[in-house]
């Protein structure tokens, strides 16, 4: 049996996967803003707190707005029902691949 090692692979792939991180970084970071851009925009608006509630949390798009849940489900007559998803997948590249909100 013949064995080669190969030395410093190890950095190596440690180097490309650093590349590919911050390269996919450049491509999916403003197609997130757009989102969340969207997203705001489709925000009904009565105080402002609903709609400035939007911001990117661990590479999620959160809001923390205890009552974001009902306005989403339809409450008010400013914003159709499930305005969230449908501002989320109105934005380029953006593609249904399963649940799109999760209320926790």
């Amino acid at each position: 049996m013949l064995t080669i090692e190969i030395k410093g692979l190890d950095k190596c792939m440690q180097e490309l996967k650093a590349s590919y991180k911050r390269e996919r970084e450049k491509v999916v970071t403003p197609i997130i803003e757009k989102v969340v851009e969207n997203i705001k925009a489709a925000t009904p608006v009565r105080t402002g707190r609903a709609r400035d509630g939007w911001h990117i949390e661990n590479g999620n798009i959160v809001n923390h707005v205890p009552y974001i849940d009902d306005l989403n489900e339809g409450s008010s007559h400013k914003a159709p029902e499930f305005f969230v998803e449908k501002a989320a997948l109105n934005t380029d590249y953006v593609e249904p691949n399963g649940q799109i909100v999760v209320y926790k």
